[in-house]
């Protein structure tokens, strides 16, 4: 037997109850959690697991708050979102998204170039809704916003 040391990938899923004592401060915990660094972390929250009862109310003041994160450049005030890596890394998001579309899914919002950056790899933080299984974006890591 060998000692082995993996860093392994996965999707991070954030399960909300429909008991969730404080529904903001969850709203809160998933955008750290799934726009923290550009959703470049291994452990990046990348799937939001919601009961139905308050899965409505819940996307609506998730929509809100991220509609209000500034994209800009890392080291500008108030900066909450910065580029990805690559041109490369875009491309692959950009894939993604439109992937989950053709699937079927639900683009609630963002996946878009922020119309106030022509340069860099911004890419706007991203909520995709109706998703199944069977979707690449379910199954794969994204290494992004989204």
């Amino acid at each position: 037997v060998k000692p082995v040391s993996l860093e392994l990938g996965g999707k991070s899923p954030l399960i909300i109850f429909d008991d969730v004592a404080d529904i903001d401060k969850a709203v809160e915990w998933a955008i750290f959690g799934c726009f923290f660094n550009a959703g470049q972390v291994c452990s990046a929250t990348s799937r939001l697991l919601l009961h139905e009862k308050i899965a409505d109310k819940f996307l609506d003041r998730l929509v809100e708050w991220t509609k209000k994160i500034k994209i800009s450049d890392p080291l500008e005030e108030g900066c909450r979102l910065g580029s990805v890596i690559s041109e490369g890394q875009y491309e692959k998001i950009k894939k993604f998204v439109s992937t989950a579309r053709t699937e079927g899914a639900t683009i609630l919002y963002g996946g878009d170039r922020p119309k106030h950056l022509s340069k860099g790899f911004f890419i706007e933080p991203t909520i995709i809704t109706d998703v199944n299984t069977s979707m690449q974006i379910w199954r794969e890591e994204v290494f992004g916003p989204v």
